[in-house]
């Protein structure tokens, strides 16, 4: 099941952490955590934190916490996080117990102990935080170290946590009765879940709306959801419309770019926005400072484990960017990135073992991952595998095959295909050789 792990959540889920003569000073808080979180203000967030931590705040202990888990304005760091949610913990504040008990179940940041998660999570329970059902629910939904999911267990615990009060649970049944996970599949039941999500200001159902709407095919609908999740501040919707706008699609009100949705979705921790907002930086004409902060930026998103970061730092460092060459670490981020079969990163590695950088040269296995970039659509893959096939080198010679290869890279504008076809005399339009067609 996908769950944002975004602080953005209603201000009530809190609530039972104060003490009732201060439910307004923490409603103040929290609404500024928000607003902050919302304009990608980090270092913003940051000092506001601390200095609410120095008025001994309990729910700055767990923002402090957050920052940790998610690396904004200071690094990724489980332990550390950990450190802060259990300050908050001993303080009183029940986000901070319910974190806690999920690092206990995950084991991330401290030894796993699912009892001690289970004691954590249950008395938040009993202390009336709705959001600990959520925890206590994906601990039944997921499966690790041979456990099996417990998805009636599951269930109980989000129809509980709905009823208290909790998005995220109210989505998490959304997105059982849409995948059909321990229910029977129910499309207008999950899309009524999503949307009542959305009425509880939970701004990451927008997004998965859009999604929903987008797959359906209707996308007035879709549009509107994704617009209500940037309106939200959500950083998955931020990030969508970012994707949309760099493919050319509108944006509704023409005053942001993609660059814009990237940056804002990137100071809230989105992992993919680092690595496409990092990448405009350190492939853009800003100053090295800058570039230098957008491969950063690229390898945080590439260490999270994004396929196209990992093709990116791994280009980088085959060609000395940024960082000094090093064909070893080059072939390190292609191999982790072709492992999840990003096209590019498998031409990438063609290249490098037909022409032996860092490696002994290897004409087939050069053949074998360009075939493997080709079969996927990458432009550069299919022109390289062409021309192997054309020669005969690393692989049986075949033209009728190189030709069907250079017309589909030529077919992209692919510059190399385009010339060799003009010198060979053949055209753009592509036919499948027999081969491929009973193969």
């Amino acid at each position: 099941m996908k769950i944002d792990r975004d602080l953005m959540v209603k201000a009530k889920n809190d609530s039972a952490d104060d003490r009732p003569k201060k439910e307004g000073v923490m409603e103040n808080y929290l609404a500024k955590v928000f607003a902050f979180l919302a304009a990608g203000q980090t270092k913003e967030l940051h000092n506001f934190v601390v200095a609410e931590i120095a008025r001994e705040n309990p729910s700055a202990f767990n923002t402090m916490g957050y920052l940790y888990d998610n690396g904004l304005h200071v690094p990724v760091d489980a332990e550390c996080a950990v450190s802060w949610y259990r300050k908050g913990q001993e303080r009183g504040c029940l986000r901070a117990m319910s974190n806690l008990a999920e690092s206990y179940f995950v084991g991330k940041g401290v030894s796993r102990d699912v009892e001690e998660g289970l004691r954590l999570v249950h008395e938040a329970i009993d202390k009336g935080l709705a959001h600990a059902y959520y925890i206590l629910g994906m601990h039944y939904a997921d499966e690790f170290d041979g456990k099996e999911a417990d998805l009636d267990q599951a269930l109980d615990c989000f129809e509980r946590g709905r009823v208290a009060g909790s998005e995220y649970c109210t989505y998490s049944l959304g997105s059982m009765y849409l995948d059909g996970i321990g229910v029977e599949k129910d499309l207008n039941r999950g899309i009524a879940l999503y949307i009542e999500s959305v009425e509880m200001g939970d701004g990451f159902a927008c997004a998965e709306l859009y999604r929903v709407y987008r797959d359906l095919d209707n996308r007035h609908e879709a549009f509107k959801w994704l617009e209500k999740g940037v309106e939200l501040g959500n950083r998955d919707a931020r990030y969508e419309m970012g994707l949309i706008c760099a493919k050319g699609g509108a944006d509704p009100d023409f005053r942001k770019t993609s660059e814009d949705y990237f940056r804002l979705a990137a100071q809230q921790g989105h992992a993919c926005a680092r690595g496409h907002y990092g990448s405009m930086l350190a492939f853009g004409d800003g100053p090295l400072a800058q570039r230098n902060e957008g491969f950063a930026m690229m390898l945080f998103a590439a260490e999270q484990g994004i396929s196209y970061s990992q093709y990116e730092v791994g280009f980088l460092y085959m060609g000395g960017c940024h960082v000094l060459q090093n064909y070893a670490l080059a072939r390190y981020w292609l191999e982790l990135a072709a492992a999840q079969d990003e096209p590019a990163a498998m031409a990438l590695l063609g290249e490098i073992y037909y022409f032996g950088y860092g490696v002994e040269e290897d004409h087939a296995r050069g053949a074998e991952w360009s075939r493997r970039s080709a079969e996927l659509g990458d432009a550069s893959g299919q022109y390289f595998y062409g021309e192997m096939l054309r020669h005969g080198d690393g692989v049986a010679e075949n033209r009728g095959e190189a030709l069907y290869w250079l017309r589909s890279s030529a077919q992209k504008g692919y510059a190399h295909a385009l010339k060799t076809l003009e010198k060979i005399g053949g055209d753009v339009a592509v036919e499948v050789p027999l081969r491929m067609v009973t193969h």
